[in-house]
């Protein structure tokens, strides 16, 4: 009943319909007593309530869409690694080409994959990556942080520089 509810309520629209919904497929990684990781569930939910929730203070029609939370049992592999790492994104990500049906791995949503642990990652999905990795004790945003890369957003600190009054680099000799 408690995941009926969650999932209803991040469903809901907050104010306005919106003109664009991006489908969200969570999948939380169980460990070898195929339970996912603590807290994952609630804290992926509230992720989705938030993004919405900041998305509908621009009045522009975006919001998230979640379309499930899924616990991913048999693939224990997984549920230990760091989330903030490419080349394990990599690695997950191309295990869940390979067996879309393991993996619940979608085409027509974002697939987000839930591991033990707190930070993501996310390439450009231009770049042909096409899913997002994070841990469940991440903070508040990162859902909305992740998948603004995965629509080809930058930092807005992304290529800048650190200039002093003569246009030099700053270092700690010269600040």
């Amino acid at each position: 009943m408690k995941t009926f509810i969650l999932l209803f309520l991040a469903s809901l629209p907050l104010n306005a319909s919106a003109q664009l919904e991006w489908r969200l497929s969570i999948k939380l990684v169980a460990d070898t007593n195929n339970s996912p990781p603590p807290n994952a569930f609630i804290n992926l939910s509230n992720e989705v309530l938030t993004a919405n929730q900041l998305l509908a203070t621009y009045g522009r029609g975006y919001r998230f869409q979640l379309t499930e939370i899924l616990t991913l049992t048999g693939l224990s592999q997984w549920y230990n690694i760091q989330a903030r790492n490419n080349s394990n994104k990599l690695a997950l990500q191309a295990a869940a080409r390979a067996n879309p049906p393991l993996y619940a791995y979608r085409t027509n949503a974002i697939n987000v994959y839930v591991v033990n642990g707190s930070s993501g990652i996310c390439s450009f999905a231009s770049n042909g990556d096409d899913i997002i990795l994070v841990g469940a004790n991440v903070y508040r945003t990162i859902l909305i942080h992740e998948c603004g890369h995965y629509f080809n957003l930058f930092h807005t600190h992304q290529g800048e520089q650190s200039l002093d009054s003569t246009g030099s680099a700053c270092t700690n000799a010269n600040p």
